[in-house]
């Protein structure tokens, strides 16, 4: 019983050192299509430190698509080889990531140069 314990509370003290360690903070919410009249999920990635390179954002275990605000700038203004290269971030910059199916996101999951991070919204 006593390695029990001993085994989750060392499991818990390394998520939690794990999670310390990402180089991003992660926002999940829902945000306003002016132009669809709806709200969508949307995840807002910020970087906390320099040279941050963000590869992907997967939603809800990849059942609900997304794309990032940024790269829809670009692939309008026809410059699509800009749009498939990770978006680099450095200290406070930011990026939005939205789902156009998905109105509740119950998970994200950020892929990036420093690792891969799981956030789920706070209740």
């Amino acid at each position: 019983m006593k390695k029990k314990i001993i085994g989750i509370c060392a499991l818990i003290m390394s998520l939690q050192a794990v999670a310390s360690n990402a180089q991003i903070e992660v926002r999940i919410g829902q945000k306003y299509n002016r132009f669809s009249k709806l709200y969508q999920g949307s995840v807002e990635v910020t970087a906390l430190d320099n040279n941050v390179e963000v590869y992907d954002v997967i939603i809800n275990r990849g059942n609900c698509d997304s794309i990032s605000e940024d790269r829809v700038v670009l692939q309008a203004f026809g410059n699509a080889q800009a749009a498939s290269r990770p978006l680099k971030l450095n200290y406070g910059q930011s990026t939005v990531f939205v789902s156009n199916k998905c109105q509740r996101i119950r998970e994200a999951i950020v892929k990036t140069n420093t690792g891969t991070w799981t956030f789920t919204p706070r209740q």
